[in-house]
């Protein structure tokens, strides 16, 4: 007698295998999607951030940087220095109630003109461009003798000025009249000859 074997029934069984596979695979994703994820994996999987560069700022770009200003100093205290005292001819250095001769003071005013220009002449070898005016000012004494003389106007000129003034005090004038003194103010006018 023969046995006879049956063969086995394999053909439905791989059909159900990959059934219940594909069950468990669908069951699998849909409890992964429907959990909410962990942070730490995530975490280990993504790479580290590289660390921010440092970007360059303009502060004139932007309107709303606002820079700190320094505080201000405390200013020193003033240092007052002791004043000296400085002699200055008052108003009554000047003061004089006499008078001279017209006539007289004409003929010493004729008889300095030409030292006065002299002085500029000089100084006129130095600066060939030397021009202004210079008004002599001199009070004479009750003997008509020069105490005192001062220099004005628009001549640019310590040499000649600090000349004329020495002139001026070497004139020699007549006693004035009406008083113990008289002051005498003279214009000169100086420009280079053609």
């Amino acid at each position: 007698m023969t046995d006879s074997v049956a063969p086995p029934k394999s053909g439905n069984a791989k059909y159900v295998v990959v059934g219940l596979l594909l069950l468990i695979a669908t069951a699998a994703m849909f409890s992964l999607l429907s959990s909410t994820p962990d942070p730490e994996p995530q975490a280990k999987a993504a790479a580290p951030a590289p660390p921010p560069k440092a970007e360059r700022v303009n502060p004139m770009a932007e309107p709303a940087l606002i820079l700190d200003e320094p505080e201000p100093e405390p200013e020193p205290e003033p240092v007052v220095a002791e004043k000296k005292k400085v002699r200055q001819p008052g108003p009554g250095v000047w003061d004089c109630e006499g008078d001279l001769d017209r006539a007289a003071l004409s003929q010493v005013m004729g008889s300095a003109q030409a030292p006065v220009r002299a002085c500029y002449e000089h100084q006129l070898k130095t600066n060939n461009m030397l021009q202004g005016s210079v008004q002599v000012k001199v009070k004479v004494n009750g003997t008509g003798k020069v105490i005192k003389t001062a220099t004005s106007g628009t001549l640019k000129s310590k040499e000649v000025l600090s000349c004329i003034r020495r002139l001026a005090g070497e004139w020699k004038f007549p006693a004035p009249t009406e008083g113990n003194c008289a002051v005498v103010q003279v214009p000169f006018q100086f420009s280079p000859k053609n």
